[in-house]
């Protein structure tokens, strides 16, 4: 949405989001309420987070509506592509770095067995994100993409961030039909 759509809605929508959203939802999670009780689990705010910010980008997106030249009138996709590699791969490190504090921060406990298991998951769960990724565009595209690694960087963060706690390390390396000791 940013760069299009006008600095006074955007600074509305990211009020009522902040203010309004996320604190609710928020509150469903961990104040004891209704999805707390049911025993869901969300370490480091993941799913309150990411879900509540995908659910907004969808309503932002659906009222904005296609963005203009991504599309040919065939329906093949023109990327867009980031504009400074520099500065899109140290934002993505400075990122793999701040998610160590982030995940291991919100353990709120100084146990460092606890601290130590949620840190590796996180390492394994971005390494294996990335791995992925080249993988991935090098098979599809013929050649690695920066940007597409990053992003699969980034994906394996997330994707792993709100059971990074709960889950055995090996899952952190991807899907796996294995069940741990807690039947997940």
């Amino acid at each position: 949405m940013a760069e299009r759509i006008k600095i006074q809605s955007f600074m509305l929508f990211s009020v009522a989001l902040t203010a309004v959203i996320y604190p609710v939802v928020g509150h469903w999670v961990w104040a004891g309420c209704w999805l707390g009780e049911k025993g869901f689990a969300d370490l480091a705010g993941s799913t309150v987070v990411h879900s509540v910010g995908g659910w907004a980008a969808l309503v932002g997106a659906t009222l904005l509506g296609p963005r203009l030249g991504k599309f040919a009138k065939s329906g093949k996709v023109r990327p867009i592509p980031g504009h400074n590699m520099s500065l899109l791969t140290l934002g993505g490190l400075v990122l793999w770095i701040g998610w160590f504090g982030f995940n291991a921060g919100s353990e709120l406990a100084a146990k460092p067995e606890a601290i130590t298991r949620v840190a590796t998951a996180t390492v394994i769960s971005a390494a294996f994100g990335t791995v992925a990724a080249t993988a991935w565009a090098w098979k599809r595209l013929g050649t690695p993409d920066l940007s597409l690694i990053i992003n699969g960087m980034l994906g394996g963060l997330v994707g792993f961030t709100a059971g990074c706690r709960f889950i055995e390390l090996y899952a952190a390396a991807g899907p796996s039909s294995e069940k741990n000791d807690r039947g997940w």
